[in-house]
């Protein structure tokens, strides 16, 4: 036995250190990626809340101060300044309210205006000493008032504006509600400045915006935007993908006494930044703990697979023949005793080996002894034996020739059955003499075409026979691996049966042909539809000297089928046979395809 080289990969020095690294770095990644998706979703819920305080602290802040615009701005229709002027409007009463409303004028803002009942436009108050103004040339007016309260955001101008609006009403008379004489309209725009003290807020990364209840504009203190995606009538945490697909995560907070809403945002890939930079530095740790760890466990299990390689090696030695091969020992763990095991065990296959080499010679030598005894047994039979036989024929017949008329028709009739009968026994000593020589023969084995070889062999069996031959059916036959002379002498057997089982019936058929096997071999059968035999009697008829019929109903010696088994086994194959009585039978042999 060659023992076959192993290859790297599957050898355990390899794969051991490299099965277990796998199972660290899957371990590791594991838990790394438990380890971040726990991060990502505390990262998560962070952002959610410290959007939804921000949301609240600016929904608050717009409240405080809406509230107090509100109640200022009230406070001044109230005013007896303002009641004068639109009751019973002068230069005098115009300056009052100047003076009154001019401190709540921001620069930068729209005018403070007041409107007549009518909504016409009286007044417009601007910043004192405002860079630009021109007290001849008062701005025009915005537009025409709305309901009184806290407007919606609008765009105007290209600035996102609202109004605070309080109606002004004249004292009420006795009995009788208060009318309205006048509006006072306070217009405010927001400013970029608000938008960075928002963001400082809410920090980096993050979008501050307000917009209406009912989403008709939103913006971010500075220029209009699109609104959030989601549903904002309800105080809540909210996540949503853009339509280029980056995913978002808010909160919105209603704007107490106001038509306002406020929304803050966080891009979910900016609020997982942290946790995706520390799985990989935690990665690259990882990797560099596990290229230590397949080193160490390299080293470790070296001290196994380089004992575990060598007793490999040293077993495929002695699978090979070298019983010689030892393993080192002298280790006191486990593998140590193994290999003192083995080496044990190597001694007693050594000396069992040169006692069956010695037990083999002897066998040897005896079993020449008998070839060469069986060699001088045919040698005495095919002359001592055949010689009486042949003189018992001869002078059997010549006495017949000589005296038949004195021995009478009994007589001869006795000496012709001395005759047969000692044909007969030289036959079978020829037979066994022929079994004999097929066990011995040398083996010559290659390509044999089964076409040519049946063609041979039915012209050896019915080629001189100048009756009316059975009909033959041969299918196409394989090429096998065998021996040609001793594969013809099976076929031969074979068909000769075959014709003289069929002699007796109307119509002689024999057909040649193949049925499938099992892998690597090729099944060849011969069908007669002669006599048959009784399936019973099956295991008899590749015995030596086996009949299944009397003599003086076909001639034979019993030796054919016993040879056709004989051969066929010694050339790898194997024989059986069915048959049915007066039905015919069919003999199969196997071939090495």
């Amino acid at each position: 036995m060659t023992p076959v080289a192993l290859r790297r990969r599957d050898s355990l020095r390899w794969r051991l250190p490299l099965m277990i690294s796998v199972v660290v770095l899957i371990v590791l990644s594991t838990f790394l990626w438990t380890m971040t998706r726990a991060l990502e979703q505390t990262l998560l819920r962070g952002a959610g809340d410290r959007a939804q305080a921000a949301a609240e602290e600016i929904a608050t802040a717009m409240n405080q101060s809406m509230v107090k615009g509100v109640a200022d701005l009230r406070r001044a229709t109230s005013n007896d300044a303002v009641v004068q002027y639109f009751d019973a409007p002068s230069k005098e009463s115009a300056d009052r309210v100047k003076a009154l409303l001019q401190p709540a004028a921001a620069p930068g803002q729209p005018p403070i205006e007041l409107w007549d009942a009518q909504r016409g436009s009286v007044m417009q108050i601007t910043p004192a000493h405002a860079e630009g103004d021109d007290p001849a040339v008062p701005p025009p007016p915005g537009p025409a008032p709305g309901a009184p309260g806290l407007s919606p955001f609008h765009l105007e101008d290209g600035r996102i504006r609202f109004e605070l609006v309080a109606d002004v009403t004249a004292p009420a008379a006795a009995g009788a509600p208060g009318r309205r004489i006048g509006v006072l309209v306070l217009r405010r725009s927001l400013m970029p400045a608000q938008t960075e003290m928002v963001n400082r807020l809410v920090g980096n990364g993050g979008l501050v915006e307000v917009g209406n209840r009912n989403g008709t504009l939103w913006t971010d203190f500075a220029k209009p935007l699109p609104g959030p995606l989601v549903d904002v009538s309800h105080d809540r945490i909210s996540e949503y993908r853009t339509a280029e697909g980056e995913r978002k995560i808010g909160a919105s907070h209603m704007i107490a006494a106001t038509p306002w809403v406020t929304w803050i945002e966080f891009p979910r890939d900016v609020v997982l930044a942290p946790a995706r930079t520390l799985f990989r530095r935690m990665l690259a740790v990882g990797v560099f703990f596990v290229l230590i760890a397949a080193g160490l466990v390299a080293m470790v299990t070296s001290r196994i697979t380089t004992p575990l390689h060598e007793l490999t090696r040293a077993s495929e030695a002695i699978a090979a023949g070298d019983v010689s091969e030892r393993v080192r020992a002298d280790r006191g763990d486990e593998i140590g005793r193994l290999g003192r095991a083995f080496n044990a065990m190597a001694e007693r296959i050594g000396e069992a080996q040169r006692l069956l080499e010695l037990r083999v010679e002897e066998r040897t030598a005896g079993l020449r002894d008998a070839m060469e005894e069986l060699e001088s047994f045919s040698y005495s039979v095919s002359h001592d034996l055949r010689a009486p036989l042949r003189h018992v024929v001869g002078f059997a017949s010549l006495l017949e020739q000589s005296s038949s008329a004195a021995l009478g028709d009994e007589g001869r009739r006795h000496l012709h059955l001395i005759i047969d009968a000692a044909s007969r026994m030289g036959r079978l000593i020829d037979d066994l003499l022929a079994f004999s020589r097929v066990s011995r023969t040398p083996i010559t084995k290659r390509r044999v075409d089964l076409n040519q070889l049946v063609a041979d062999a039915r012209e050896e069996v019915v080629g001189g026979d100048s009756k009316p031959g059975p009909e033959w059916r041969v299918h196409p036959l394989p090429t096998v691996e065998g021996d040609h002379a001793l594969l013809r002498l099976v076929l031969v057997n074979l068909l000769s049966n075959a014709v003289k089982y069929s002699s007796r019936v109307a119509h002689p058929a024999i057909e040649v042909g193949t049925i499938p096997g099992n892998p690597g071999e090729a099944v060849v059968f011969v069908r007669d539809n002669g006599e048959g035999f009784d399936m019973q009697y099956a295991h008899k008829l590749f015995g030596v000297f086996q009949r299944l019929h009397a003599h003086d109903e076909f001639e034979g010696t019993g030796i054919g089928l016993a040879n056709v088994r004989r051969i066929v086994q010694r050339l790898g194959g194997r024989t059986w046979a069915e048959g049915v009585v007066m039905g015919g039978a069919t003999f199969y042999f196997s071939l090495p395809a």
